[in-house]
């Protein structure tokens, strides 16, 4: 498949979700009007029934190819090969029956999660309900570019980062705890007396060198564990992530591609449910170029002022959510400036109620 130059395919009132593409091929002679990529925003975890599935293939089958690409890195669910007169049928039938288009282009692009609480004992998080409240929360920045380029959030719920968010996305939200790794000492000792070796298969191997096997108990030095969960993956029955749990947020990525420096915070759960102070802030802001990731951008101006910002700002806490994350242009609003601060949060959106109230999470500073 090619692209072709002029002219713009899509869904009437979207802007994204669908990718023109064009075929040589012969042997297909209804998609020489179009052999064009759809994008379905993918459910929390990949969790499908096979009614839903069976649904989205009936469909596709009906309006085109009939080839399917399942979570690809954009983590959509990706129809490939529809011709352009098929499109708005297509949508309509995929709406009727409980979807909706994904993100594309340079927009707020599909969330991706993993499954999380639902089948993992490691998670820090609900990351399921994380994903459900930004998808929710940003659909018109999910359809309708507006963006100076792509902007993508993926959701770990532990550091094993299953979803690969380090690599793959702008904001890395990633389990963590804040207190120390929990040891069963008795099952330490059943894996030793099941010849396990401890040593060999995890002490030797720890990155930090942070724990220590005398044979009967286990002992870890946590102000030096880097979290990289192998010995929990080597030992799942006696070593589990600490009670303090949450996520930490990681802006910028590891990839080449991304060639920018990871800026991290640290949030994790509150029991008394407070607020970061107004000084505990995370802006991303983007200068606008065209092709340029939010953290390559601020790495090449060697700070995060620019003209987009992706803002998380703290407020005291009151009986209703007045922590806000919104995309404006403009400069980010300081106490001794009232009116650009009015200017500014005239847009707001509220922050997900994931982050507000089900997963309660709080800068840790």
């Amino acid at each position: 498949t090619h692209w072709k130059h002029g002219g713009l395919v899509g869904i009437q009132g979207y802007g994204a979700g669908v990718i023109g593409r064009y075929t040589n091929l012969t042997n297909l002679p209804a998609l020489k009007g179009g052999f064009h990529t759809v994008r379905l925003h993918q459910p929390a975890g990949w969790f499908y029934t096979t009614e839903a599935l069976r649904g989205v293939c009936d469909i596709w089958d009906k309006y085109g190819s009939g080839m399917l690409n399942l979570h690809g890195s954009t983590g959509d669910f990706v129809l490939l090969g529809a011709p352009t007169d098929n499109l708005e049928d297509l949508f309509t039938d995929y709406l009727n029956a409980g979807w909706d288009l994904g993100g594309s282009s340079s927009d707020f692009r599909t969330p991706s999660c993993c499954n999380g609480m639902a089948r993992c004992e490691n998670a820090c998080f609900d990351t399921m309900a994380l994903f459900q409240d930004l998808s929710m929360s940003y659909q018109d920045e999910i359809h309708r570019p507006a963006f100076p380029y792509k902007f993508k959030i993926k959701i770990s719920g532990c550091p094993n980062d299953c979803v690969a968010s380090i690599g793959r996305s702008d904001l890395a939200i990633i389990g963590n705890w804040k207190d120390d790794i929990q040891v069963d000492q008795a099952e330490m000792k059943a894996y030793a007396d099941a010849g396990k070796d401890i040593q060999g298969e995890v002490i030797d191997l720890c990155p930090t060198q942070c724990m220590a096997w005398d044979g009967s108990a286990l002992k870890i030095n946590n102000k030096m564990c880097n979290r990289c969960t192998h010995c929990i993956n080597v030992l799942p029955k006696a070593l589990s992530p600490g009670k303090e749990s949450g996520a930490t947020l990681l802006v910028g990525g590891k990839a080449p591609i991304l060639e920018a420096r990871s800026w991290p915070r640290s949030w994790c759960p509150s029991s008394r449910r407070k607020r970061p102070s107004p000084r505990s802030r995370i802006s991303l802001r983007s200068s606008g170029m065209s092709g340029a990731r939010t953290a390559t951008t601020a790495s090449a101006s060697g700070s995060l002022s620019s003209a987009w910002a992706w803002v998380i700002s703290s407020r005291p806490l009151s009986s209703s959510p007045t922590r806000t994350w919104f995309c404006t242009r403009g400069k980010i609003p300081t106490s001794s400036t009232k009116s650009t601060s009015r200017k500014v949060t005239r847009n707001r959106r509220p922050l997900p109620r994931a982050i507000t109230q089900t997963t309660k999470l709080t800068i840790l500073r």
